[in-house]
């Protein structure tokens, strides 16, 4: 399987690229530093990913003042409410010094409704990197420390409650002695309560028994600001109604006014009222606007043009930016417009990667009869490319037994690499209804789909085939290293979940490991955190588990929350609200008869899973436009597939001299293109694996630098990503390749 680059048609090979001048700006930003914690010593001597000097966020200080925050460099601008209404940047900012330690945390007014007279409100300032918290006052001298102090452990709490560090969150003042506590996965809150002491001191508390359950408006991607006593506004972006199908920038918005209390009582468990207060629609606030809050003002700002309208805070108000509230006439004011960071990509209408990762089905299983194009004499497959006719199918002789939901529910084959090992019996592909003396090989092995009216479930994904691109020389990435174990059971043996867990490893790190083994190598989504490219793994709750135990990078920013759960609908919501990150994986747990195809339950209810994530994509005015969704199958479970594999890469790639264990590819697996970027109908024969994803993830985002490159590892393996052949193949490349690039 020879490298030919992430847009290869074919065999050829293909040189990559030399890096973009965005790689190696000169000057590094806040969230690079804040990266190193994660990358290690090694990344502050780096080069910086792409610096923004001017995206900034608007702070509320309190008493009519905004602080524009800059998270990438300095200086930071005061900005103060005029009596006449308009804004005005202040004569002298504070210095730099000042924010320096909490430049990259979380800033939350806790509003002092109604004291506009007193001193200024309190802030709130959270570091994800640290269990402490920080409570402050912003005067005419800048920041002035008060308190600090460290969140409580609670023993009880729920995922993702169940540490102190507070990622995936959000804190929103309430009072100026309340905040609340939300869970942008699936929208369950919780209050904590900031109690003085004889000392001057302040602890943090949570307020028991007033514990929100999930609510969908409370979801990543919805708005969340203040109002008052009792109040609290709640937005989200939507497409304008009327607006035409296929545009995604005439943006309106929808909001709800909650009421809420803080006084836990008897008959009330939930801090929010169960309807809203009062609903609606604007047509002059959407995706691009932000609104924040003081004690006394709501600030609406166009981030794009710095165009700023200031509204008195009316709780009680059905729309809270109702006209008669506005306070002065709108500004435009060029140095408040931020200039909002969007990943740069190698191919400039592809902005968004879904990659489902399924398990356990070889491609005979699946599309065994759905194909009906027959190799060549030589064994390469059929010369043509276009429809069900050109990919390599099952042989019509061959005896299978017919996949339907009670042969998945009943049977799980054997896949240990011992018994991979047997049943390929040299590449052959012969041995696996032979029933060993180890009990590797069963009849049932030897499974496939019936197509048209016979095909069940798998008719959707023959659709699916027929609208998108088919790859039929997709194979297992690991099935056994050369070495371990033998047909007769010596030796050790990884189990099936190890097999799993080593080819997710292998998309998200570029290389092959045994478990722990990778410590210290690089890994792709380190580079896309660096160069500020968000992702996120929605995943079921085992692995999730399994992923957190090798750590994230930290960040309030709702963009960096890198593991969603899957079984909470965080996938749905993110789609329904534009909270899909750059590039998204979805891994379903082994066990979830709701979304894995894994063997051993039905494939119904996991087949409708997919396929209403396909539809979703294509529906969506955010995403339908600039998303490619990959569906591949991690292994293939153990099941039959009649065509050889590929022999394995030179130890060059995954072993070392002083290690020099081949390992073996698996039997094929499916792997389909789907949405605007794939060629329809059409079917691929580039020999590919999982970690061709991984280069196309490299040749978009990161300007085509393998990982390996990245790194000065005392490692003398090339990787994978270096190695495979990309997956351009099921791509339309006028839709793809840049000009100038073959």
């Amino acid at each position: 399987m020879a490298a030919s680059g992430p847009l290869a048609c074919s065999g050829a090979e293909s040189p990559r690229p030399t890096a973009e001048a965005w790689l190696a700006p000169e000057v590094c930003s806040q969230v690079h530093r804040d990266l190193a914690r994660w990358l290690g010593p090694e990344a502050e001597s780096r080069e910086c990913g792409p610096d923004r000097k001017d995206t900034f966020e608007l702070v509320p200080l309190g008493q009519g003042r905004l602080l524009a925050l800059h998270r990438f460099s300095p200086p930071d601008q005061r900005w103060d409410l005029m009596p006449d209404g308009t804004v005005q940047r202040a004569a002298s900012s504070p210095g730099r010094s000042s924010l320096d330690s909490w430049v990259r945390s979380a800033f939350t007014l806790l509003p002092a409704f109604g004291e506009t007279d007193q001193p200024p409100p309190p802030l709130l300032i959270v570091d994800p990197h640290s269990p402490g918290w920080f409570l402050g006052r912003y005067g005419a001298d800048g920041l002035r420390p008060e308190q600090t102090g460290v969140w409580p452990q609670l023993p009880d709490a729920p995922e993702p409650w169940d540490d102190q560090k507070p990622t995936g969150r959000q804190l929103i003042g309430l009072t100026d002695d309340v905040a609340l506590d939300r869970n942008l996965g699936d929208g369950r809150v919780r209050l904590w309560r900031f109690v003085g002491d004889a000392t001057g001191g302040h602890t943090a508390t949570p307020v028991a028994g007033l514990v929100g359950d999930a609510r969908e408006a409370f979801r990543r991607g919805h708005r969340l600001v203040p109002l008052g006593p009792r109040r609290l506004l709640e937005w989200l972006p939507v497409l304008c109604e009327g607006a035409p199908p296929d545009t995604a920038t005439a943006s309106c918005a929808r909001f709800n006014v909650w009421a809420y209390t803080t006084e836990p009582a008897a008959t009330v468990s939930d801090p929010f009222a169960p309807s809203p207060v009062s609903s609606g629609a604007w047509t002059d606030v959407g995706e691009g606007e932000d609104i924040v809050a003081d004690e006394s003002h709501l600030f609406v700002w166009s981030r794009a043009t710095g165009r700023l309208r200031v509204h008195a805070l009316d709780g009680a108000a059905a729309d809270p930016l109702d006209q008669s509230l506005l306070v002065g006439p709108p500004q435009t004011l060029p140095e408040l417009a931020s200039l909002d960071w969007q990943p740069p990509t190698r191919a400039a209408p592809l902005r968004h990667l879904l990659v489902i990762l399924q398990n356990g089905r070889s491609f005979d299983s699946y599309f065994g009869r759905y194909c009906q194009g027959a190799a060549t004499p030589d064994g390469s497959p059929p010369a043509c490319q276009e429809g069900a006719a050109c990919c390599e199918g099952l042989p019509e002789t061959a005896a299978c037994v017919p996949l339907d939901d009670a042969a998945a529910v009943s049977h799980q084959p054997q896949s240990t690499p011992i018994c991979m090992r047997a049943k390929m019996n040299g590449g052959a592909m012969d041995a696996f209804a032979v029933a060993h003396g180890n009990g590797c090989g069963d009849a049932a092995d030897v499974a496939c789909a019936g197509v048209g009216p016979t095909a069940g479930a798998l008719a959707a994904y023959h659709r699916l085939a027929a609208q998108g691109a088919l790859g039929d020389r997709v194979f297992q990435t690991y099935a056994f290293v050369e070495g371990d174990g033998d047909p007769d059971g010596r030796g050790p043996a990884a189990s099936t979940t190890d097999a799993q867990t080593l080819n997710l490893l292998y998309l998200t790190t570029a290389r092959f490991g045994e478990p722990f083994s990778f410590y210290g190598t690089p890994q792709v989504e380190q580079e896309l955190a660096r160069m500020q490219v968000d992702w996120a793994i929605y995943a079921g709750t085992k692995a999730r588990t399994r992923l957190r135990f090798f750590g994230a990078p930290e960040s309030l920013d709702p963009r960096f929350t890198p593991y969603r759960a899957l079984e909470r609908g965080e996938l749905e919501s993110d789609l329904d609200t534009g909270g899909l990150p750059s590039v998204a994986v979805v891994l379903p747990d082994d066990g979830d008869g709701d979304r894995s195809e894994s063997p051993g339950h039905a494939i119904d209810r996991p087949i409708a899973f997919v396929t209403d994530l396909v539809d979703r994509v294509a529906r969506s005015p955010r995403y339908r436009e600039d998303t490619l969704v990959l569906l591949i199958h991690l292994t293939a479970g153990g099941f039959h597939d009649h065509v050889r594999p590929p022999e394995p890469p030179p130890l060059g790639v995954d072993a070392t001299p002083e290690q020099p264990r081949a390992i073996h590819y698996g039997p094929r697996v499916p792997m389909l293109a789907l949405g605007r970027f794939a060629r329809p109908g059409s079917v691929s024969h580039v020999p590919m694996e999982i970690s061709s994803i991984t280069a196309f993830i490299e040749w978009n985002w990161l300007s085509s630098r393998a990982v390996k490159d990245t790194r000065v590892l005392d490692d003398r393996r090339r990787f994978r990503d270096t190695w495979a052949n990309g997956i351009g193949s099921l791509l339309d490349p006028a839709l793809l390749v840049p000009a100038g690039r073959p």
